[in-house]
């Protein structure tokens, strides 16, 4: 979303009017329970029951999604819904129901946030992944030649032309003597196959990085070949543990006099930004994500709300990052992949507060745009499904495409790939 996109949508949004009806209809719709749900999805709807819960779930987007306003100059909401309910059968299965209108979306909402908990994992998840052929090449004067081909179709030494390779470039940690490398593979919301290099078709695989291991626990301190690890896996928050973000502030001040980090957020699906934000305070006073948002507030979301009316309230900027407040001055490393979603991408975002920071692996799952979920569940089928009231927005972020590192990996041990090459540098 652009930033004069965020300004019309939302900052120069109009209040909308609620209904006490729809709003007393709509309240206990939000659920708190949804883990120790059982759902039916052979239930048996009848066209009445299944209609009311198709006007229930375009209500809930209108009032309680923030990406309602930004889809709506994109799909006919009304229209949409008029449609589905003009073809309703009599009978159908609950699974269906949700299909009723899961499927004319998908096409339109691209949302990581936005799922259904059912047991085909439906989402408006549109992510990009990257896929690679295993050559490696290096920037030369001649063009970029081959160092390594695991497909074995190019030899040693073998030279593509800029022309001819500049979409596939990738580009990865350097030689020791600082020349450039480059992965060749490309980036695509479809699963692919192969790409054609000088006439031949080349197989690709998915990025290995995506499939790294990494801990199981919530934060392991470590490290490899001695050089200090840090391994944050998720930011969920524990309600049993008091002040559970200071065990993270204290571990960012530990390494304060280190002179490389090296921090893993891979495959962080998220959680709490705190746990974050300590960690990088701790180790460098200065940490900060900088992006603007709009946060949706109506009687439903909120129940001190007590005015019948959908607002939104916006902030438009806010503090930025200032390396002259920075205090870590060791070079900081950090690993992430497909796997990093919402507050992990939030990690990342944190980390560009250090002002020697590099950032290694994949793109990250994008999965921000939209955020802060709420749950509901359809009063009939018992379709469940998590969506967004925050909107955030970030210079250089694309839903589905993530962030893109400064340096690619394609390998199962990223951490070991960047060790070995924080030790070229010693």
């Amino acid at each position: 979303m652009k930033h004069e996109e965020l300004q019309h949508y939302y900052a120069e949004a109009q209040p909308m009017p609620m209904d006490e009806a729809t709003i007393e209809r709509l309240r206990p719709l939000f659920v708190t329970d949804w883990k120790h749900w059982e759902w039916n999805e052979n239930a048996e709807v009848t066209r009445e029951k299944a209609a009311e819960d198709i006007d229930c779930f375009f209500d809930l987007l209108r009032f309680c999604y923030a990406g309602y306003e930004y889809y709506a100059d994109k799909v006919d909401f009304t229209g949409l819904k008029e449609q589905i309910l003009s073809s309703l059968p009599e009978r159908m299965s609950a699974m269906d129901v949700k299909n009723a209108f899961y499927l004319p979306l998908k096409p339109y909402i691209n949302d990581t946030h936005f799922y259904f908990r059912t047991k085909d994992e439906s989402s408006f998840e549109k992510a990009y992944h990257a896929y690679f052929t295993g050559i490696t090449v290096a920037e030369t004067v001649e063009g970029y030649t081959v160092l390594e081909d695991e497909t074995g179709i190019f030899s040693s030494g073998y030279i593509f032309t800029a022309e001819n390779i500049k979409e596939y470039l990738f580009e990865t940690l350097p030689a020791p003597d600082g020349t450039r490398r480059y992965l060749i593979g490309m980036l695509s919301p479809e699963k692919v196959e192969s790409i054609q290099l000088d006439g031949v078709s080349c197989p690709v695989h998915h990025c290995r990085t995506d499939a790294a291991e990494t801990s199981e626990e919530q934060m392991l301190e470590t490290e490899r070949d001695g050089i200090p690890v840090v391994y944050h896996t998720n930011y969920c928050v524990d309600p049993n543990t008091e002040n559970p973000f200071e065990p993270f502030r204290k571990s960012g001040e530990t390494y304060r006099e280190s002179a490389v980090l090296v921090w893993s957020v891979l495959n962080n699906y998220g959680g709490s930004t705190y746990y974050p934000s300590h960690f990088v305070r701790g180790l460098n006073d200065h940490a900060v994500w900088e992006v603007s948002g709009s946060v949706l507030e109506n009687p439903l979301l909120d129940e001190e709300v007590k005015e019948p009316l959908k607002t939104y309230r916006t902030f438009l900027g806010g503090e930025k990052i200032d390396h002259s407040k920075a205090t870590y001055n060791g070079k900081l490393f950090v690993l992430q992949n497909k796997g990093v979603a919402s507050s992990g991408e939030g990690a990342v975002k944190f980390a560009q507060s250090v002002k020697n920071v590099c950032f290694v692996g994949s793109a990250t799952a994008g999965c921000g745009q939209f955020g802060e979920n709420r749950s509901y569940r359809l009063p009939n089928s018992g379709v469940t499904f998590h969506m967004g009231y925050k909107v955030f927005n970030m210079d250089g972020f694309e839903e589905g495409k993530g962030i893109a590192p400064d340096y690619w990996l394609d390998t199962t041990d990223p951490v070991g790939a960047v060790v070995e090459y924080i030790k070229t540098l010693k």
